[in-house]
């Protein structure tokens, strides 16, 4: 599911992406976002969830804490 976003709000928050996602990585679908992050949790055992990323409408990985990792199993 792709989504317009105009030239000009796209330079209007042009500054304003970069600093929020340059640092990330970008994944395109959620679905390549959750292959990685069961990667990471087998590699290196770490609690990772998927989010949409409303700067760039890609998707970004993040670690969980224990809780939001129990509540969200349950």
């Amino acid at each position: 599911m792709s989504r317009y976003v105009s030239p000009t709000a796209l330079e209007e928050n042009a500054s304003q992406v970069f600093s929020e996602c340059s640092r990330k990585k970008r994944y395109s679908t959620k679905h390549f976002a959750n292959e990685v992050a069961k990667k990471v949790k087998k590699r290196r055992g770490d609690l990772v969830r998927v989010y949409e990323c409303p700067s760039c409408q890609g998707f970004h990985l993040t670690r969980m804490d224990v809780a939001d990792w129990k509540n969200q199993k349950g």
